[in-house]
């Protein structure tokens, strides 16, 4: 599969859409998208795709952390 189109995700802003062969592939963080390098015209293989979906996680359960340590000191 190949990147055919990334765009900003019109109600989160911090967050793009990746579409691949025409089709939605999956939703990431920008921050994702710059770590992983991804351009239009890359290669999306189903491993990628997995560890893109996995650097996904590990980026929103560090996010909720912070927003938890944030309210107050714990």
């Amino acid at each position: 599969m190949r990147i055919t189109r990334i765009e900003t995700q019109q109600k989160r802003r911090d967050r793009v859409n990746v579409y691949a062969d025409g089709e939605f592939a999956v939703g990431i963080s920008k921050e994702t998208l710059l770590r992983a390098a991804l351009r239009v015209g890359d290669e999306l293989t189903p491993e990628r795709l997995s560890a893109l979906q996995s650097e996904e996680g590990l980026f929103q359960t560090r996010a909720a952390a912070m927003r938890l340590l944030a309210r107050r000191p714990r």
